[in-house]
């Protein structure tokens, strides 16, 4: 991505209201390590939010192919988002007491850069921590037994998805 592009997504994104003011370098702090020990596991964890604001709410960046959203809860699913926002929502909750709100800004990688902001929802956030504290009860597990699951280690059949079929 060149300067150009840069500078205009910074505009697009300043131009938005909301974010804007999410992002309000006067009041909050940028990308700031919080360490914390998970409870169930007892391991040591780390979350770097992108931007905390004030108010109990942990700000997340994403650039997307596409902000609406139906398209951005398709990227929220293929990527795991749920799972980092229950984890950073977890860790806050341990530092601080209090429970966050976690909120995406998603920005378009092409002009004319659209901008969407959008708030987890109390079930997205608390499926993500369920899925972030069974992953971390596997890899305390894994650190335990010196056992890391994998693929396996025998010839698998593969065939094209039934939508590839199709000529």
């Amino acid at each position: 991505m060149d300067f150009e592009a840069i500078a205009s997504m910074d505009e697009a994104l300043t131009a938005h209201k909301t974010a804007k003011a999410l992002l309000n370098i006067e009041i909050g702090i940028p990308e700031m390590s919080c360490f914390f020990k998970e409870q169930s596991t007892g391991l040591s964890c780390r979350i770097r939010p992108d931007f905390l604001p004030g108010g109990n709410i942990i700000v997340d960046y994403k650039t997307t192919e596409n902000a609406s959203p139906s398209e951005f809860q398709r990227s929220c699913a293929k990527y795991g988002y749920d799972i980092q926002a229950g984890f950073y929502c977890l860790g806050m909750e341990l530092l601080t007491g209090v429970i966050h709100k976690f909120v995406f800004i998603a920005q378009e990688k092409k002009p004319p850069y659209e901008v969407a902001v959008y708030e987890a929802s109390a079930d997205f956030i608390d499926t993500g921590r369920s899925k972030a504290i069974r992953l971390l009860q596997l890899l305390a597990e894994c650190r335990k037994t010196g056992i890391y699951p994998g693929y396996p280690d025998e010839i698998q059949t593969i065939d094209m998805p039934s939508w590839a079929k199709a000529a």
